[in-house]
């Protein structure tokens, strides 16, 4: 896994919880440079150690907070593994 820590991860994204414009084209982007060099397990691992894993959606801007629009999103950006 890269030395990109679940800290790390933690730092960056959980500001963004707070933030009133949508955050998931970062974080798209991000899972797009992490998925191209680690696993989806490395993925996952990392969001786990960084209290968001059960948090995505909440990256979504809130009229698209669904499970629906959370896997279109991700699989529009190439990202099907994600969503």
């Amino acid at each position: 896994m890269q030395a990109f820590t679940g800290l790390a991860w933690a730092v960056i994204c959980l500001p963004a919880l707070s933030v009133s414009l949508s955050s998931s084209p970062w974080v798209v982007a991000g899972c797009q440079v992490f998925l191209s060099k680690d696993s989806l397990d490395d993925l996952v691992t990392l969001l786990t150690k960084a209290r968001v894993v059960d948090r995505l959606l909440e990256f979504m801007p809130p009229s698209k907070r669904s499970s629906e629009a959370f896997k279109d999103h991700f699989t529009q950006a190439g990202l099907l593994q994600v969503s």
